[in-house]
């Protein structure tokens, strides 16, 4: 405690960057987490992290001074934190680009989380990531993450370059990218089962094929997803990793920031 009342406007900055990763993060920051936990959880990891790292020699800003480095750290903090949303993002989009073809795009079911309706493939992604994500202690990597942000931007040195929004971009179509990849598997075959339907449709005029079809379609979706489900779970576990996609980003946005 005498720590921190000798470095109050030190931890208030440190405090500011905490609170908002853990409010942007996906699992901390969920709507389901009640404001005080958010609040208290991040005032305990600033009060534990503050006698670790470096104390910057200069006198610390008085007054109004110190508002522009609040909104800098508050920046710091958010798109740290959009980094590792962005990350179960491409889940949900995964899932959506299944959704379509099966029909399931029909369907969808209110998420409580981000008060929005989604795909039921998509929720399910997103719960499967979520596992994943606790179950190689991924938790444990937003830590690393925050620690490691400080030792590379010291309190009060972070820096909004014009850059970050190429990056922002950069992410945002990489987002895309991935879950198109990621969903390969299960849209191409039912491109191939929707090619199938149409030759039959053709060959055997009687047969109402969209009575048959979407049945089919829903049958084999499920069945390919069924049978890719173990190399998604090793999909999830490299952009998780420590040198995996996220890493990648998240040490890209910090090299900005200590510009």
């Amino acid at each position: 405690m005498e720590i921190l009342f000798d470095n109050f406007t030190w931890f208030l900055l440190l405090l500011t960057r905490v609170a908002a990763i853990v409010g942007a993060s996906p699992l901390l920051g969920s709507r389901n987490v009640p404001m005080q936990l958010k609040a208290a959880l991040a005032a305990i990891i600033a009060i534990v992290l503050l006698p670790t790292i470096e104390v910057p020699a200069a006198a610390p800003p008085e007054g109004l001074s110190i508002l522009p480095l609040l909104l800098k750290e508050v920046a710091a903090g958010l798109l740290l934190g959009y980094s590792i949303t962005v990350t179960f993002a491409i889940f949900q989009l995964m899932g959506q680009f299944m959704d379509f073809p099966m029909g399931f795009s029909m369907v969808n079911v209110f998420d409580p989380t981000s008060q929005t309706q989604i795909p039921i493939l998509g929720q399910f992604n997103y719960l499967l990531a979520l596992m994943i994500f606790l179950l190689i202690d991924g938790h444990h990597f937003l830590f690393y993450v925050l620690k490691k942000s400080l030792e590379l931007v010291p309190l009060g040195a972070v820096a909004l370059p014009r850059e970050l929004l190429g990056w922002l971009l950069a992410v945002f179509s990489q987002m895309f990218s991935l879950g198109f990849q990621l969903s390969l598997p299960v849209v191409g075959t039912l491109f191939l089962t929707d090619l199938a339907l149409a030759i039959l449709a053709r060959t055997v005029p009687q047969m109402n094929v969209f009575v048959v079809g979407y049945p089919a379609k829903v049958a084999i979706g499920l069945g390919v997803l069924l049978l890719t489900l173990p190399l998604y779970g090793g999909a999830f576990v490299e952009l998780f990793s420590q040198r995996g996609w996220l890493a990648g980003q998240l040490e890209q946005l910090l090299l900005l920031f200590g510009r």
